[in-house]
């Protein structure tokens, strides 16, 4: 037996079987029964994530951070 044929029998052996769990095979069919939800998701990241950065304004945000204590409600010795 050549060194590929005995590596695929062990990799075999040692395959886990195909599962799909009840929620991924739900989502699966609704994307096939209905693909417009794959554009719908991309525009909705596209608006609330993948905005462009202001580096300055986030370097501003960073400096005027005040540093809290630990427990707030804590009196100061």
């Amino acid at each position: 037996m050549s060194d590929s044929r005995f590596m695929a029998f062990v990799a075999g052996i040692f395959q886990r079987p195909s599962f799909v769990s009840e929620p991924e095979e739900f989502l699966t069919d609704l994307v096939r029964a209905r693909p417009e939800i794959t554009a719908d998701r991309k525009r909705a990241r596209q608006m609330w994530w993948d905005h462009p950065q202001d580096l300055e304004t986030l370097a501003r945000h960073r400096e005027s951070r005040v540093p809290q204590q630990p427990y707030v409600y804590q009196r100061k010795v």
